[in-house]
């Protein structure tokens, strides 16, 4: 079985490394850092981490399109990547209720959005460029030469059924959260 732990938001780079170095140590999976509102950014925090260690993956969670263009995402997304090694994993999401109610975007057509970002950020290759038309978001010869090694491990964030549904259609992983146990069934 394979664990992964979940750091919450505002930790340091030195503070990443010395937790990643004890999660690595530990048999620990993948080492997630949660991205929220007033917080450090977590890309930044990472990269150390990253260097510092050999087989602990390392991830951001939760990442959403309304909040950087799916392009940027990928960069962070992939030069992160670089630095692992091929150990970068990242968390879509439609857009949490702290960063809604932060910066009042109000996002419409989530599953589309999310679907778009998730198929951008697996279709990447440097050896051709990406010619992507979704619905939400689009990339026209878009080619980052740099990228190398096994592509990231890309997850959605999901508790609703259409959002479950395209998931399980293009991510590699699936993340639940604020799902009451009585809920489970359903979802």
């Amino acid at each position: 079985m394979d664990i992964d732990v979940i750091l919450g938001a505002g930790y340091t780079g030195p503070q990443v490394e010395e937790l990643g170095a004890l999660a690595e140590a530990g048999g620990i999976h993948t080492l997630w850092l949660s991205s929220f509102p007033g917080e450090r950014d977590p890309w930044m925090a990472l990269p150390g981490l990253a260097r510092a260690t050999r087989r602990l993956r390392v991830g951001v969670l939760p990442v959403s399109p309304y909040e950087s263009h799916p392009l940027r995402i990928a960069e962070a997304l992939y030069t992160l990547n670089e630095a692992a090694g091929g150990r970068a994993s990242i968390l879509v999401g439609g857009l949490g209720r702290s960063v809604a109610r932060v910066t009042g975007l109000k996002p419409l057509r989530r599953v589309a959005a999310v679907r778009d970002t998730v198929a951008i950020l697996t279709g990447l290759d440097a050896a051709r460029p990406l010619d992507y038309r979704g619905s939400e978001y689009s990339l026209t010869g878009y080619q980052p030469r740099w990228i190398a090694g096994p592509r990231p491990f890309v997850a959605v964030g999901a508790t609703g059924p259409r959002m479950l549904a395209m998931a399980g259609e293009v991510a590699d992983g699936v993340m639940m959260s604020d799902v009451p146990l009585g809920r489970m069934g359903e979802v």
